[in-house]
């Protein structure tokens, strides 16, 4: 899917969505990726551990000020600013995601909550959105499916 295609559908999906392209980061792949935000999340107050806060850098204080106020736009995931296709893409050789599929950042947002599974369903039009096996699978098990998958064990 093109990401102009997948920009219009997060805003079907919710407003608040979006995408900062101000500062696309470059990986090792050559593709450009950016963060995908959800805007000010308002819904209830977010506390920072005592623990983690005395834990971190100084300069870190005023990132978890913003976050606990609520002042700060959620960050849901990386998306790949070149393309976005249906399932994620793992790189074997350093053995982590490479690119993340449009059902799996369909997934994230039903998890946080932003929309409803059967919304998500609708606009991306993939009925089937959660029920497979391998929607049911965390990362690491999407990464050994892969591996199966490629080198022709399944």
């Amino acid at each position: 899917m093109l990401l102009t295609d997948f920009k219009a559908k997060l805003r079907r999906i919710d407003t608040r969505l979006y995408v900062d392209h101000a500062n696309p980061v470059t990986r090792e792949n050559g593709l450009k990726f950016a963060p995908l935000y959800f805007k000010k999340a308002r819904r209830e107050q977010v506390n920072v551990a005592a623990s983690v806060r005395n834990s971190v850098h100084a300069g870190h204080a005023k990132y978890l000020d913003a976050l606990e106020s609520g002042v700060m736009d959620t960050y849901l995931t990386s998306i790949c600013l070149d393309f976005i296709p249906e399932y994620d893409i793992f790189n074997k050789e350093y053995t982590k995601l490479a690119v993340m599929g449009w059902r799996s950042i369909g997934l994230i947002l039903a998890k946080q909550k932003i929309a409803s599974l059967d919304k998500i369903r609708k606009v991306l039009d993939c009925q089937g959105l959660g029920e497979s096996d391998y929607d049911k699978m965390d990362i690491m098990q999407k990464f050994q499916f892969a591996k199966r998958l490629e080198d022709g064990n399944i």
